[in-house]
């Protein structure tokens, strides 16, 4: 990433849009953020509201247009969806999440272990479907994670895919466009 960042200068551009602006704490956002120097930053994101840091006190706090779910579902600016968000799963007394603990690959093996794969079918059962089979999106917090829950699902009989910033727009589409089918 450092080659292309080199390649303009830090006051190339007059302005810069962010997307997903709510990942401005990432270290690959932050060597963005520290290089450039536009006289407008513009950051994008529907959940702006994180507890790692202030995504708000980034923008100067300037807040050009702001559109809330409810109020967009309301406006008919969404396509219908279902939302079913599971509880976390207990193991051992602790809940598998993505917080980190000193052994991150306890954690990591606790997340796609086999007995939160088959929490998450069950739930998937239990909330049911539309149509003939389970449809859906997992969101993940690693690429590591989609990659082997992916493969756990499809050992089981499900036909997934993991999606991650690795991929192209052409291969996005494609899988899309199959969960849409």
């Amino acid at each position: 990433m450092r080659r292309q960042l080199k390649s303009f200068e830090p006051s190339y551009f007059s302005e810069i849009c962010i997307d997903e602006a709510h990942h401005i704490g990432a270290p690959s956002y932050q060597k963005i953020l520290d290089y450039f120097h536009p006289d407008l930053w513009l950051g994008m994101t529907a959940s702006p509201d994180t507890t790692r840091f202030n995504v708000y006190e980034k923008f100067d706090y300037n807040i050009a247009c702001e559109i809330r779910l409810q109020q967009a579902l309301q406006e008919n600016m969404l396509c219908p969806f279902h939302y079913f968000g599971i509880t976390d799963l207990m193991v051992d007394g602790e809940v598998i999440g993505d917080t980190e603990h000193a052994d991150g690959l306890r954690d990591f093996n606790r997340l796609v272990s086999d007995k939160r794969v088959d929490y998450i079918l069950k739930e998937a059962a239990y909330y049911g479907y539309s149509g003939s089979r389970v449809k859906g999106i997992v969101f993940c917090s690693r690429t590591r994670e989609a990659e082997e829950l992916s493969e756990k699902f499809n050992r089981r009989g499900y036909r997934t895919a993991a999606l991650t910033g690795k991929d192209s727009e052409e291969t996005r589409e494609r899988i899309l466009e199959k969960l849409a089918m």
